[in-house]
């Protein structure tokens, strides 16, 4: 028999077997090769790993395999689901850009009727706009998602939208009993299709409700209901967490730290990298409140080298600015459809209205035009905010980490000459952390959604995110230090960028000054 014949015999029978088959097959095919077979194959496998091994960078290059066999081949269907595969191993790596791209890809082959694949692209979106800090937009998703579940005949995914949009609820709304009556009702639905995969995660998520209110007795009562169904490695990591935080409430720090190092245990076995950036955060804060410094230093310097790692401020920016990328060529399109519609219109009566015509056209398109570049002013208003917002956070982060270090090294030196000079150190960052750039910065954020820099920006769409910002500073009466303070430029440079808008603004061998002009623009 040949590798293949051994693959498809083992396949429905032995799934561990066919795996190796499958992989000792893909190693010696053609890379470049499009036969829908190798597709199926190499799908085969990407579900395998993000499954049953929870492996998902592996996962990943064998779904990106099979989508390009599949686009190759013009297989709309199992492309777009191919598609989603993609997107949810780009989430479990925390990749939310490239998730949000391949989301969009598979939107536009999903069919209407196809209901698991509809559900799949809502709760994949929700998820990417929960974990990026939007809330609203991630509720909008997932409820769509538990929406067409509860119309789903088949309903096979309907306990676990339930679980999600439960624990939405929780987080958005504060509404603890309606979090706790909706997962009870998921687990019920599943309890009654044995679905033990969404019973293990909804057993966790009652038990960590139930701690939220204080019930630590039914808190315990659904960790252990959870056990015995709780398999995967993600599944026994997020129980060990989940326990840990009733021993959290319960003051028994030592048995929370025991747990939560048997979640880290449970999630190096895979890839989890969001999962484990929360368990050092967890784990520094829980050390140091029981006096361990060298520990929670450890798991600081840890959290701090995986934050890195994951690239969080470069995702995020690249999120937003796909998301309002996508929403733009969606205005776009719905703009350019309404304006045919009126064109259809006004042709057809065209022999009797040719003056009228010409002025709606005229009209319509000058609406069309101003409607289209509020799209774009949105969009570089919303990127703007983003940026700002990330980097105060990325600043109060680096000083926090900082300080945490200079603290612990003025300890190991108490009787040394460095001491009071890392003191000073120290002192002068908390000054900073409390009183100068970071609340600066977050103060002026608003700013970046002001009427008056929406106007800036609309009469002069040519000047760079950089110039926008000292616009604004300048506008608020900013010396060129302050600004530069705030920028984290030179002052130089400062003083450069404001010679570059005086000439961007018109204002080359004028007497009025950047502020003057800039002050019109607040009225």
């Amino acid at each position: 028999m040949t590798v293949y014949e051994l693959y498809k015999e083992n396949k429905g029978k032995r799934p561990g077997k066919a795996t190796e088959y499958a992989e000792i097959f893909l190693s010696k095919a053609d890379t470049a090769a499009t036969n829908p077979a190798i597709a199926e194959m190499a799908s085969f496998l990407a579900d395998y790993y993000e499954n049953d091994r929870e492996v998902y960078s592996k996962a990943l290059a064998f779904s990106k395999t099979a989508a390009r066999i599949y686009a190759a081949n013009n297989m709309r269907k199992p492309l777009a689901k191919q598609l989603l595969c993609n997107a949810r191993l780009y989430l479990r790596l925390e990749r939310l850009d490239s998730a949000l791209m391949s989301v969009h890809g598979a939107s536009l082959g999903i069919e209407k009727d196809d209901a698991e694949s509809l559900i799949d692209y809502n709760k994949i979106m929700g998820v990417i706009f929960h974990k990026a800090g939007d809330e609203e937009l991630a509720h909008r998703y997932l409820r769509e998602s538990t929406r067409i579940a509860y119309e789903d005949t088949a309903g096979k995914d309907l306990p676990q939208n339930i679980n999600n949009e439960a624990t939405l609820s929780f987080r958005t709304e504060n509404d603890k009993k309606k979090s706790i009556q909706l997962l009870n009702e998921a687990a019920d639905k599943a309890e009654k299709s044995n679905d033990t995969e969404a019973l293990s995660t909804l057993y966790a998520n009652l038990a960590g409700a139930y701690t939220s209110v204080g019930d630590y007795a039914s808190a315990m009562k659904f960790c252990r209901k959870a056990e015995p169904v709780t398999k995967s490695i993600s599944q026994k990591g997020h129980l060990a967490t989940v326990k840990a935080q009733i021993y959290i409430q319960k003051d028994s720090i030592p048995k929370a730290i025991e747990s939560l190092q048997s979640a880290l245990a449970c999630y190096g076995q895979g890839e989890f990298p969001g999962l484990t950036l929360n368990l050092y955060e967890n784990l520094a804060s829980l050390y140091k409140s029981v006096g361990d410094n060298e520990m929670s230093y450890k798991y600081l310097y840890a959290y701090k080298n995986l934050y890195d790692s994951i690239g969080w401020d470069e995702t995020l920016k690249k999120l937003y600015a796909l998301h309002n990328r996508f929403s733009e060529e969606e205005i776009e399109k719905s703009v350019s459809e309404r304006a045919d519609n009126r064109l259809f219109v006004i042709l057809s009566a065209i022999a009797l209205l040719l003056g009228v015509a010409v002025v709606a056209s005229v009209y319509w398109m000058r609406k069309k035009t101003a409607r289209l570049v509020e799209a774009r002013l949105d969009r570089r208003i919303k990127e703007e905010n983003s940026v700002m917002q990330i980097r105060c956070f990325r600043c109060c982060k680096i000083i926090g980490s900082a300080m945490e270090r200079l603290n612990q090294a003025v300890e190991r030196t108490r009787n040394s000459k460095l001491a009071p000079e890392l003191r000073e150190i120290s002192g002068m960052l908390k000054e900073t952390q409390n009183d100068s750039t970071t609340r600066e910065i977050e103060q002026y954020i608003p700013d970046f959604d002001s009427e008056m820099y929406r106007r800036l920006i609309k009469d002069f769409p040519n000047l760079t995110p950089n110039e926008s910002r000292i616009c604004v500073l300048v506008a608020k009466n900013m010396s060129t230090k302050q600004i530069s303070d705030i920028t984290r430029q030179s002052n130089e440079a400062v003083k450069m960028a404001r010679t570059r808008l005086r000439s961007k603004l018109g204002l080359t061998g004028s007497k009025t000054s950047l502020q003057e002009f800039l002050n019109k623009y607040k009225s």
